[in-house]
């Protein structure tokens, strides 16, 4: 997963004029900084840190939703659960020199 992505959704949703088909655009690269997931009984939440030239919060959305939709469908602990919720915010800085996230034992 932190090996990065070609995103799609960033060529559907830019707003730059291109001459060509949306075919022909070459979409922009995008990495997962980080990530956690916590199972836990009735469920899964899963935080991500995304990064990438000109990403913005709709692409994150939608990258975060089919992520969601991937783990829904394809994780066999959680086949009988949907995907309930997205949230995005931007961070301004990482949580210490090595790490975007908390600690997952931080309180």
């Amino acid at each position: 997963m932190t090996e990065g992505w070609t995103s799609v959704f960033a060529v559907a949703l830019s707003t730059a004029d291109v001459i060509g088909s949306v075919a022909d655009r070459v979409p922009p690269v995008r990495k997962v900084l980080e990530h956690h997931v916590i199972c836990y009984s009735g469920g899964a939440t899963v935080t991500a840190v995304l990064d990438g030239d000109g990403l913005d919060f709709e692409e994150a959305a939608a990258a975060l939703a089919s992520l969601g939709r991937h783990l829904t469908t394809w994780s066999p602990e959680l086949l009988q659960y949907t995907l309930q919720r997205v949230e995005i915010c931007q961070l301004e800085q990482r949580w210490d020199d090595e790490h975007w996230l908390p600690p997952l034992d931080h309180p």
